[in-house]
């Protein structure tokens, strides 16, 4: 969801939203990742989040608890881009990959000033060393993080 412009839009941003109790099964054992380069769709349009907000801006949390994605390959498996965020008790299960790309399991950029994130008692499960797959579990920028 995004509330930056076009259908679905919001004026002041998202506020109050909460992804909770769900399992998110995104079939990357028959859905594989063809092109994983810089230029191919995984970089250029179709990223394969899970979870993916942008436009948190408003004060008022965004909360994503207890959420299971099993059999992920992507660039994020959570992405989230904006102001005050909760990630807590959640299972992300990245699966190996055909090839070797850039990948965060959950990976957040609080731009908003006095925004706040906190990323808790989560649990990520990556390839074997030497399967392709996850290179960063957690990856924040910006604002205060837990």
């Amino acid at each position: 969801f995004s509330s930056g412009s076009g259908q679905g839009a919001t004026a002041g941003g998202i506020s109050g939203l909460l992804i909770r109790d769900l399992t998110i099964d995104q079939n990357t054992s028959n859905n594989t990742v063809s092109d994983p380069s810089i230029s191919g769709p995984l970089f250029t349009g179709y990223p394969r989040f899970c979870i993916g907000v942008a436009g948190g801006s408003s004060a008022g949390s965004i909360q994503i608890r207890n959420v299971r994605c099993i059999d992920t390959d992507g660039v994020n498996t959570i992405f989230f881009q904006g102001r005050d965020l909760v990630i807590d008790g959640c299972e992300l299960v990245v699966s190996a990959s055909v090839s070797d790309h850039d990948h965060s399991a959950i990976y957040t950029n609080n731009l908003v000033a006095n925004g706040h994130c906190a990323i808790t008692a989560n649990v990520i499960h990556a390839p074997s060393a030497g399967l392709g797959g996850a290179r960063t579990a957690i990856e924040t920028h910006g604002g205060a993080e837990l």
